[in-house]
């Protein structure tokens, strides 16, 4: 396992939840971004289905997206974690 990549995902996913899935970003950080924060809405316009997204970030990015959502970095995955989190903003 890549602990940088999976420091440079959780440093990226951390700055999107700050703006809001904003940034200058490439896509493949995007993507992983949106994977972390559970947010499909903040995928890059050309890759908006999961599949074409989960290709592009490639195996060793996929894996510590993976990585770092176990890791829970970002208090969780999915719509509790959603609501739990824009009640602390």
């Amino acid at each position: 396992m890549n602990e940088y990549v999976i420091s440079q995902i959780r440093r990226i996913s951390d700055a999107m939840l700050q703006a809001d899935g904003g940034g200058a970003f490439s896509n493949a950080e995007r993507i992983a971004g949106a994977f972390v924060n559970g947010r499909a809405d903040w995928l890059p316009e050309r890759y908006d289905d999961i599949g074409g997204a989960l290709i592009r970030l490639g195996a060793e990015w996929r894996e510590a997206v993976v990585e770092v959502w176990m890791r829970n970095y970002n208090g969780g995955w999915g719509t509790a974690w959603l609501v739990n989190r824009s009640e602390e903003a």
